[in-house]
């Protein structure tokens, strides 16, 4: 049966965040629980969101959400089951409906969604069939029926008829099953018969020629609406089987693996085409009964039947490949497809509980999921995150922000979620803080002397308190104490102590998170108290500065002075020293320079940058952070 509606969105099954085990399976879910019969889908041509059903008697129900709920939308009185459904392509507002109703049967036309019906033709219709053939994607008012042994034809979308042919499948003239109009030539129909097989028209409907025999009724045909070319049909009876044309119906051949099933239902996804699913009527789901679902245009095929209660398939219907729905004897059924949560994590760098221009994502934070399942994962380099193949379920999603870090976002730290039927729960995003201390004086190459007071400075994010303040003259091999407990208010003066030294470094820590530390990028010299003091007008050989602004996010300024002419290299490296980039590499004349580096892309942490001379090398430390 074709329904048609150009879906702009693809849905696909999701890849789990972690190695967890799956827990998440194949399940129809009941969500209309009417009897039904034929094939009473319809999917709104303007919204695909919509689908328009009846399950089995003179009711229409609506869907606005893709079948995940359902109301009542109409009744068609005065009649009973509900066969077919077809909504204009332009007003939907406007709809026909087949329906049984006595004998004889009658179509009825509604302009007001339902409000009020009219009857525009009766007749006979074959009870197993689907009366109705229209094709919105040709953007015309052209609709099929056949009633008792007469084929006919609107062209003002069932207002009146006209003949086009009597007995037009020789003595099978009241076995109309299922028919579609090609979607690329609106005078090629296609119908199946409830004994003799599949017919062909070129020519709307005036003359017919059978393209496939069958002993026994062909239920239900799809059509590949992006390549017309490809159809299946359904046979019943008469060996049973699914049959595939591949040369716009004008041969079919049977799909292996069905031959002795009694098939009914089939359809096809139109927003991806290689997604057939279809059904068997009447099969024990103990031995081959229940749906098949193809992923790869019929080649392999999955079968499923869980939740099913009723083994009687009447119509199939796919949207995108996570709304699948089955009419059986019972109901509408939805098949329940996995849920998915995912996020991000953003360095909230200010700490205000918002995400601000430059608050970019934070990698390698760990997301913890509680509930139905329980797993945790890392954030990628973008600090972006994702739980899929998710049971319907109670969960609870937060963050690990990390020994030196907190959340700030969403106030109680975590999300609660409810998965129920393939939802995707998006844009669940932590804001955290990073609590850091950056020794910025000493920080490698200053001339200290014994007596001289110097003072230490430093900058802190997001702590309270007191640091720890530590002097090593090895080198930074071990230390001792020069303040055991002071302010952390970013200062301290220091009266240089001996002995002298060219290893010194000093080292800052938090009393509170004493993982907190930072310590000077490279040595700086302590001398005897009768050392020249070395000034920026007498300059070492080189000197390298500290890179601003740091911690940075992607960009840093670093500025280096050279006294000397040579070749002059400044480099990045990780923190396991491989080079990360290359800044200089070339000749320089004395004087003073900047260079920018762009880390886009770069993952967030602690680098080193060198700048190496013709007599020596100096490094320092930077911070990304993202």
């Amino acid at each position: 049966m074709l329904h048609r509606a150009l879906l702009l969105t693809t849905c696909l099954l999701l890849i789990p965040a972690t190695g967890s085990a799956q827990s998440w399976s194949w399940n129809w879910v009941r969500k209309v629980g009417t009897a039904g019969l034929n094939d009473p889908f319809c999917v709104n041509p303007l919204n695909p969101d919509i689908i328009y059903a009846s399950p089995g008697n003179n009711t229409i129900v609506i869907s606005r959400d893709r079948g995940r709920t359902w109301q009542t939308f109409a009744t068609v009185s005065g009649g009973n089951q509900i066969k077919a459904l077809v909504v204009h392509w332009q007003d939907t507002s406007v709809m026909l409906v087949a329906q049984e109703a006595g004998p004889p049967d009658r179509i009825m036309k509604t302009t007001n969604r339902g409000a009020t019906w009219v009857p525009t033709r009766t007749g006979n219709f074959y009870y197993w069939g689907h009366p109705l053939a229209y094709e919105p994607l040709l953007q015309n008012d052209i609709v099929y029926t056949e009633a008792s042994n007469v084929l006919y034809r609107s062209t003002n979308f069932g207002s009146t008829w006209d003949t086009v042919r009597v007995n037009p499948f020789n003595s099978n003239n009241q076995g109309w099953e299922d028919a579609f109009i090609r979607p690329d030539s609106g005078n090629i129909l296609v119908v199946s018969d409830n004994a003799n097989g599949i017919w062909k028209s070129s020519d709307a409907g005036v003359t017919w020629r059978r393209v496939y025999t069958a002993s026994g009724e062909v239920p239900a045909l799809a059509l590949n609406l992006r390549d017309p070319k490809i159809a299946f049909g359904t046979k019943f009876g008469g060996g049973g089987g699914l049959v595939k044309t591949t040369d716009f119906g004008e041969t079919w051949q049977l799909v292996p693996g069905f031959s002795g099933k009694n098939m009914w239902g089939v359809a096809i996804s139109s927003d991806n085409p290689d997604y057939v699913v279809t059904n068997t009527w009447g099969h024990s789901f103990a031995s081959d009964g229940g749906a098949y679902i193809s992923r790869d245009g019929g080649l392999t095929w999955e079968r499923t039947y869980q939740g099913f209660s009723s083994s009687s398939n009447h119509a199939m219907l796919v949207l995108d490949t996570m709304s699948v729905f089955s009419l059986q004897g019972d109901g509408i059924y939805k098949l329940q497809f996995p849920g998915r949560i995912s996020g991000e994590v953003f360095h909230d760098r200010n700490g205000n509980g918002q995400r601000d221009s430059g608050d970019v994502g934070l990698q390698n934070r760990t997301v913890r999921l509680s509930g139905t399942r329980s797993d945790s994962t890392l954030t990628d380099p973008l600090g972006k995150f994702q739980f899929g193949l998710l049971a319907a379920g109670n969960y609870s999603v937060t963050c690990v922000p990390g020994e030196n870090a907190f959340l700030t976002f969403p106030p109680l730290g975590s999300y609660s979620v409810v998965v129920t039927d393939g939802e995707q729960h998006q844009n669940r995003t932590f804001g955290v803080a990073l609590r850091a201390l950056q020794l910025t004086r000493p920080a490698g190459g200053e001339h200290w002397r014994i007596g001289d007071t110097n003072t230490i400075t430093w900058t802190s994010s997001f702590l309270t308190g007191s640091v720890r303040i530590e002097l090593s003259r090895d080198g930074g091999q071990s230390y001792t104490t020069l303040s055991d407990s002071t302010s952390n208010d970013g200062t301290e003066d220091w009266v240089v102590t001996g002995p002298a030294t060219g290893a010194a470094f000093v080292r800052i820590t938090s009393l509170a998170f004493p993982t907190v530390s930072d310590a000077s990028d490279s040595a700086f010299v302590i001398s005897g108290p009768n050392a020249a003091a070395e000034t920026w007008s007498q300059p070492e050989r080189f000197v390298l500065e500290q890179n601003y602004p740091n911690p940075f996010n992607p960009s840093t300024t670093i500025g280096f002075k050279i006294r000397d002419y040579g070749f002059v290299t400044l480099k990045v490296y990780d923190v396991l020293g491989r080079e990360v980039a290359t800044l200089v590499k070339e000749e320089k004349k004395p004087g003073t320079y900047e260079v920018t580096w762009n880390a886009t892309g770069v993952p967030s942490g602690t680098y080193l940058y060198r700048l190496t001379t013709g007599t020596g090398s100096q490094t320092r430390k930077l911070l990304l952070i993202r």
